[in-house]
């Protein structure tokens, strides 16, 4: 259980990795968005060929979108399958009215949308959605539906201009319908806010403007109403005369009628029907009309009946115009029975109030024909979900019966490596042990030889200090007292006996010297080069200048570094008071990353002509060997005065 316990811990990282992985081997990466592609070519132009068919022939228009979806998908154009989707559900949906087949292709582009995780594509599917349920009259969809859309729009990253604003003013109209006139005014005015105006939108201004008047109407603010009515007929103005006008012209009369101004009220249901008349719309002359009627009938104004009566012959209307909506006729017809009824033609009004009751029921009909129709629609669509989700269902538990599976071979694969991984992991780790304790043993015979050998080396130089040195020394001061006791001139012999014990003297100790682990720092070097150098120079006339840019912590220099460089260094003074015939000597120390350099400069007279020719004399060869033996370099440069000698060494 102990080896389990450490493999399984281990391997926790791997199982959550794995885990992940088929918890959301979906995921697509996110491109970029697709208001950023360009559609191809061979797509524009189908989409141009369904624009120009889709407010003369749906069914041909509703034709080439599907052309469009298809080269799309062919040729990997996400722009174009998006543009096209979104084309083919309001033309099917909204134009035809085929809400089925809509709301089917709704669903594979929503699912399309979803694969590309482009929130400003998602919120204008869900939004063209919600318009077909609510050009359906399935007001509850389409609110679920604009909710979704609004969600997708606030993480909508797409600049404003590029963003799905009309959705607020379709939300807007849906929640007007359900009474909430308080949502549809604010929906309204984030959209004027936002979109309309920030684009100078003209035509969409018009339309927000006239939609808040009928909001502030149904809500009973009629000064609000009127106010915004107002700027809808304001920017109207600035328009052709015809786009968006009825509807204006229609909220103004209806405004004025309902305040029994019916001077204002009929002068703009003229100006709607005289619009209508110049667009040749006999269902916009047949409402026109009835706004007017309605006029009259609340002001009791007989004279205007009459010449409704005289202008529009309902009888000659209704033999030619087969085609007026029944929501329409209703009102019309109640209208005309308004008007003889005031003008006191009973048998004309009864005649219109029974044809009125008739369209009333008709009416009635089909509003109950559409409930039954929708009743089924959504009965069928329930049915073909519930399929879809046992479908799914089924697959889910198939698929979580796999991924089972596929977890615990994993965890077996697992417990079976981690305990096989112990078993190497312990068994490395004895082998490292033993292969440790060999080691230790080697280390510590080394360091019993080293410890052996620094002994040695400080041994040999108290002896050769202790007796070499003092016989040297007395040998020296013998020569010297018998030179003075016999007061003559300088005997030769006794000048060499003397001059060569003391050179041996100082041999001797820079033999000790190096020889002496004591003395293995740089600080050491240094001091020792710059006493040797002091007195070597002083001796011969030359003054010394030293320079010293050494770490703040002492650095170990070894015996055989520690003589060749001052070998070195000293071989270069003694060069210098020997053909220089310089003035002053500098010297620099400094150590940057544990590199030592020494730094020599002289003001005589350089090189020699002979020793250039030659490559330089046996003095400047054994600082070069010097400084090779210790992986070191001896630089030697001519300056003007003066020679430079440069001592580089890796302590």
């Amino acid at each position: 259980m102990k080896f389990f316990h450490l493999g399984f811990t281990c391997y926790l990282p791997v199982m959550a990795g794995l885990l992940m992985f088929l918890s959301c081997h979906n995921t697509v990466t996110k491109e970029i968005p697709v208001y950023e592609k360009e559609i191809s070519d061979t797509v524009k132009v189908l989409l141009r060929k369904a624009a120009a068919q889709q407010t003369a022939d749906y069914q041909q228009a509703f034709s080439y979108y599907e052309d469009a979806i298809r080269v799309a998908k062919q040729s990997d154009d996400d722009a174009g399958l998006v543009a096209a989707y979104r084309n083919i559900v309001f033309t099917c949906g909204v134009l035809m009215n085929e809400y089925d087949r809509a709301l089917t292709i709704s669903d594979s582009a929503i699912a399309f949308a979803h694969q590309l995780g482009d929130a400003n594509t998602l919120c204008d599917f869900y939004g063209v959605r919600a318009l077909v349920y609510q050009v359906r009259g399935d007001v509850d969809s389409a609110s679920d539906n604009y909710k979704t859309a609004l969600e997708y729009m606030e993480q909508d990253t797409a600049p404003d201009s590029l963003k799905n604003w009309p959705l607020y003013l379709n939300a807007a109209d849906l929640y007007s319908t359900l009474d909430n006139q308080l949502m549809a005014i604010e929906y309204t005015w984030i959209y004027i806010q936002n979109y309309a105006e920030k684009r100078k939108d003209t035509a969409r201004l018009v339309t927000a403007y006239n939609n808040l008047s009928m909001y502030y109407t149904r809500k009973k603010d009629t000064a609000q109403a009127e106010s915004n009515i107002l700027k809808s007929y304001y920017w109207m103005r600035s328009m052709p005369s015809h786009i968006n006008a009825d509807a204006v012209y229609s909220n103004l009369t209806n405004m004025y009628n309902a305040k029994r101004r019916f001077d204002s009220a009929l002068l703009y249901g003229q100006k709607r029907l005289d619009l209508n008349i110049m667009l040749k719309d006999n269902v916009g002359i047949a409402r026109s009309y009835a706004g007017i009627i309605e006029i009259a009938a609340n002001s009791g104004d007989k004279q205007l009946a009459q010449r409704i009566i005289r202008e529009h012959n309902p009888i000659a209307y209704f033999e030619t115009e087969k085609d007026l909506p029944v929501q329409d006729r209703q009102p019309l017809f109640d209208g005309y029975y308004k008007m003889y009824d005031l003008l006191g033609k009973q048998k004309n009004a009864y005649y219109f109030l029974q044809i009125a009751y008739k369209a009333e029921r008709k009416v009635h009909e089909m509003a109950q024909n559409n409930k039954l129709e929708q009743f089924e629609l959504e009965r069928k669509r329930v049915m073909t979900q519930n399929a879809i989700l046992s479908n799914q269902l089924k697959i889910q538990h198939k698929n979580i019966t796999i991924a089972f599976l596929i977890i615990v071979s994993i965890c077996l694969v697992i417990f079976i490596y981690s305990i096989w991984y112990e078993y190497k992991r312990r068994l490395t780790f004895h082998k490292k042990q033993i292969e440790m304790l060999e080691q230790e043993k080697q280390w510590n015979k080394t360091i019993s030889v080293l410890e052996g050998q620094l002994e040695e080396r400080n041994r040999i130089s108290r002896e050769l200090h202790d007796d070499l040195g003092a016989s040297l020394t007395s040998i020296a001061l013998a020569s010297n007292i018998i030179r003075t006791k016999n007061k003559q001139e300088s005997d030769n012999e006794l000048d060499l006996i003397h001059a060569a014990a003391s050179k041996l003297i100082t041999t001797l100790n820079e033999i000790v010297w190096s020889l002496n682990s004591s003395n293995d720092s740089l600080f050491g070097l240094v001091a020792y080069i710059r006493k040797f150098a002091s007195g070597f120079l002083d001796s011969a006339g030359i003054a010394l200048e030293t320079n010293e840019q050494l770490p703040a912590q002492d650095i170990v220099a070894p015996s055989r570094i520690r003589r060749a460089v001052y070998l070195t260094a000293k071989e270069a003074l003694n060069n210098i008071v020997k053909h220089s015939k310089a003035t002053k000597v500098v010297i620099a120390f400094s150590v940057t990353n544990n590199m030592l350099d020494i730094i020599i400069r002289d003001d005589g007279n350089g090189l020699q002509h002979e020793s250039k020719n030659s490559g330089g004399g046996n003095g400047m060869k054994n600082m070069q060997k010097n400084m090779s033996l210790i992986n070191g370099r001896c630089n030697i440069t001519e300056e003007n005065p003066g020679l430079s000698v440069q001592i580089t060494i890796q302590l």
